[in-house]
């Protein structure tokens, strides 16, 4: 009875829940099973509460810095997204509005861009970081794998190609610039490339702002990466990586906080990502553009005559010139005489498998 109980007493009769004291005997030795579900209920909503409340307290206090006020003008803009070789959706267009909305705003922005693979959400990206750009401010774009950051540098280049906006890529392995003082085409032709260049160079040059755009890794957080004014931090994937990385990238202005966009693909169903991403605005990008299909997903049930079937849909693909993946839940086969190895397939022994029984030819 001595303890105190860390939720209100409103919250407690508003959702009928019972105090820590009788949740905790309850829990451990329950009279009947409605006292256990009783108190499990009380401590569930107690986690979901308290993650809640931290992720309003970061949000409050990240608000509570000055934050650049990025404001280009509509036509601008329209230019800019005129020069893409498609049509942004309506979800893109509404978007984009929306984080350029908050950059005028003059707190910083902490928004979430959830959307499938495909729907668009590097687009939303370079039209966000060109209005920060032609505002006179820097642009960090961080993705999880040099693989995907590089993937984002070239479609940056394919954006800005002709702009005179030079783009960088960091990652562990090398830097890049674009546009190449090398290239001697014109800047809007399609082979304009980019060049690899010293970390030195490189570092100097996002220092004294002369590259506005900066793409990598976790390399972007290391301490001897400086921008001269950022403004607008990207994190694609954000789900991997963790809150300090993430905390050490958006507090790289010292003088005021850059503007937040996290984007991911994973689909989170709305009342969980508002609960766990509770410090961030939530956008959607609810269509895919035109000519792309609808992803489909199916169970194929476990019997011989089934798989089969998924074979033959394999098959097909194959023989049309596609590519299939199989996705296996280990690498090797477990150890036998380990007792708690996880006994399931591995992708060595399924692509043996499938090489030499389902499709020799």
């Amino acid at each position: 009875e001595q303890l105190i109980d860390p939720l209100p007493n409103e919250l407690l009769i508003k959702y009928k829940l019972p105090k820590l004291a009788s949740a905790l005997v309850w829990i451990h030795a329950p009279r009947c099973r409605r006292d256990a579900a009783a108190a499990r209920k009380r401590f569930a909503f107690e986690e979901i509460f308290m993650i809640q409340l931290a992720r309003l307290r970061d949000r409050a206090l990240y608000r509570a810095h000055d934050a650049a006020k990025i404001v280009l003008a509509n036509d601008k803009l329209a230019e800019f997204i005129a020069r893409f070789p498609f049509k942004l959706t309506g979800a893109q267009t509404r978007t984009t509005s929306e984080i350029l909305l908050d950059f005028k705003q003059g707190e910083p922005m902490t928004r979430l861009l959830e959307g499938d693979v495909g729907s668009g959400k590097t687009a939303v990206a370079a039209a966000t970081a060109y209005a920060a750009v032609a505002a006179g401010f820097e642009v960090a774009y961080m993705a999880p794998t040099e693989i995907l950051a590089r993937q984002h540098f070239e479609n940056f280049i394919e954006f800005f190609k002709g702009l005179n906006t030079q783009v960088g890529l960091i990652t562990g392995s090398g830097c890049y610039k674009f546009p190449s003082k090398l290239w001697r085409g014109p800047s809007t032709s399609v082979g304009a490339s980019y060049t690899n260049i010293s970390r030195t160079q490189l570092l100097k040059w996002v220092a004294n702002g002369e590259i506005p755009i900066l793409i990598g890794t976790h390399t972007l957080i290391q301490k001897s990466v400086k921008w001269k004014n950022l403004a607008y931090v990207i994190i694609d994937e954000q789900h991997r990586f963790g809150t300090n990385q993430r905390s050490r990238l958006v507090l790289k202005n010292d003088r005021q906080a850059p503007h937040l966009l996290s984007m991911t693909a994973t689909p989170i169903p709305r009342t969980l990502a508002l609960t766990i991403y509770g410090d961030l605005d939530l956008s959607l990008l609810d269509e895919l553009p035109v000519g792309r299909k609808e992803i489909i997903t199916k169970i194929a049930p476990v019997s011989t005559a089934e798989r089969q079937k998924v074979y033959e849909a394999v098959r097909q693909e194959l023989q049309a010139g596609r590519q299939v993946y199989v996705i296996c839940p280990r690498i090797n086969e477990p150890d036998p005489d380990k007792a708690n190895a996880l006994l399931v397939k591995s992708a060595k022994a399924e692509a043996k498998r499938l090489g030499e029984k389902v499709f020799p030819e």
